[in-house]
């Protein structure tokens, strides 16, 4: 269960005396390696408005191997104006057999839809036995309400004092997904 070599020794005694006595030994042998894991595998950020940001979402990264893990480097792909790295504990170090470090992502929309991203950790140790470990980031963006005016400008051209002039409209429009008190 481990490398190196091992020894023990067995002794069989029987009910008349007799006994029988012999050593044992062994080598463990294989690869010890380093082993990421990462803490949620998904994070779901739910709808954020534009413009605005998401509580940071915090994941933890853990070597469960055998060996240190070499120097970690962390990346952000897909959608990766959409999210952020706000902490980043893990880019850099090294992680001691059962040892964890955190990152602390948001996300922050600047437009609307579903988006989403993943984040990977990579560690290689002093034999270039890497390790790897990957979390999926989701979350929609949704625009707030806008208020637009259909004319940016009306000329009621000359009226007479105390009269009035004609009638013109203008119309107060939400451009955005969400609805807006007036």
């Amino acid at each position: 269960t481990s490398l190196g070599s091992k020894s023990a020794a067995l002794s069989v005694v029987g009910t008349s005396d007799v006994s029988a006595n012999s050593s044992l030994t062994g080598a463990g042998f294989g690869f010890a390696y380093s082993h990421l894991t990462i803490t949620p595998l998904t994070m779901l950020y739910g709808t954020v408005m534009t413009d605005e940001l998401s509580a940071a979402a915090k994941f933890t990264v853990t070597n469960d191997g055998a060996l240190k893990s070499g120097v970690l480097s962390t990346s952000l792909s897909g959608y990766v104006s959409q999210f952020n790295k706000t902490s980043d504990e893990c880019a850099g170090t090294s992680l001691e057999p059962g040892a964890s470090c955190h990152i602390y992502v948001v996300f922050a929309p600047t437009s609307s839809g579903l988006m989403s991203a993943s984040l990977t950790v990579n560690g290689f140790n002093n034999y270039n036995l890497g390790s790897s470990a990957h979390a999926s980031l989701v979350g929609t963006g949704k625009s707030s309400g806008k208020y637009f005016l259909s004319n940016s400008g009306i000329d009621f051209g000359f009226a007479p004092v105390g009269g009035t002039s004609g009638f013109k409209s203008i119309t107060l429009m939400n451009s955005g997904q969400t609805p807006t008190g007036v």
